[in-house]
C-alpha cells in the first residue's frame, strides 16, 4: 500500500494487503477507512473477500490514531464477503449515505463445461448499522449488466460513468442514490459523454466556486487501438 502526503510532496510504502493483491478493482474511502472490494486475486481466480483499513495510517504527530513502529497500517479487518462468492472485478464502487455501493462488474463462471466472463447487472449494498452490524441488501440491479466504467462518490450519490459489456463500448452516466429514509436506492442518468468510453479514470473536485467532475484517458472500444487522450 503506497500513500501519497501533499504536505511533503512524498510517496510512502506504508504497509501490505493481508492477503494476495487485488487488482482491477477499487479502493475508496468509507467513513475514514480504506476499503478495498473483492477483484482477481490471481490469473482468473476472483476473491469475495472485501478488506478495510484505518485511513489514517502515518504522522502520529498530527493524528493520534495508533501505529505500529515502522508506520505501517496496525491491522487489517476483514469485512462480509460479497454476496457473489465468485468474486468480481472492474465493479463500480462508492459510498453514499454511508453505505458502500458496489455495481456490475465481471467473473469468470464455468458453464457447460467453460470458463466465461460474465458481465452483471447486479448491485450490492453494505450497510452498517448503530450497532456495528453489518447487512447486505441485493435487491437492486442496473439498467444492463456493465463493468470497467469510472465510479466517483458525492453527495448527491454515486456516479458511475461508461463501461461496457460484452460488445459495446457505453457513453452514458446514471447516479445510484441511497434514500436512507425508504431504504432504497433511486437510479437517475446524467447526461452522455460526448463518446463512449471505457477503462477511464475520474474524478471529483468540489469547493465553494465548482463542483465538477473530471473524466481522463480511457477507450472508445474494446482494444488498445481505441485508446483516448480526453480529458
Amino acid at each position: 500500500v503506497l500513500a501519497y502526503d501533499t504536505i511533503t510532496d512524498s510517496w510512502d510504502d506504508i504497509s501490505e494487503l493481508p492477503t494476495s493483491s487485488h487488482v482491477t478493482t477499487s479502493a475508496v474511502n468509507w467513513n475514514g477507512s480504506i476499503v478495498i472490494p473483492s477483484g482477481e486475486i490471481r490469473p482468473g481466480v476472483r476473491t469475495p473477500r472485501i478488506w478495510q483499513a484505518d485511513a489514517a495510517l502515518r504522522r502520529s504527530d498530527i493524528d493520534s490514531t495508533p501505529v505500529s513502529a515502522d508506520g505501517d497500517v496496525t491491522h487489517w479487518d476483514r469485512l462480509p464477503d460479497l454476496p457473489y462468492s465468485q468474486g468480481l472485478t472492474d465493479p463500480f464502487v462508492g459510498v453514499h449515505e454511508n453505505i458502500l455501493i458496489i455495481a456490475g462488474g465481471t467473473s469468470l463462471d464455468k458453464r457447460d463445461g467453460k470458463t466465461e466472463r460474465v458481465w452483471h447487472d447486479d448491485i450490492w449494498i453494505l450497510a452498517k448499522n448503530s450497532e456495528g452490524t453489518y447487512t447486505w441488501i441485493d435487491r437492486f440491479r442496473l439498467d444492463k449488466p456493465r463493468a470497467n466504467g469510472a465510479a466517483v462518490s458525492t453527495d448527491q450519490g454515486v456516479v458511475c460513468i461508461g463501461g461496457n459489456d460484452a460488445t459495446q463500448t457505453f457513453s452514458d452516466g446514471i447516479i445510484l442514490s441511497w434514500n436512507k429514509d425508504t431504504q432504497t436506492l433511486n437510479i437517475s442518468n446524467l447526461p452522455n459523454l460526448p463518446r463512449p468510453c471505457t477503462n477511464t479514470s475520474a474524478a471529483l473536485i468540489s469547493s465553494e466556486l465548482t463542483n465538477t467532475i473530471y473524466v481522463a484517458g480511457g477507450q472508445s472500444g474494446p482494444g488498445p487501438e481505441t485508446t483516448m487522450h480526453n480529458f
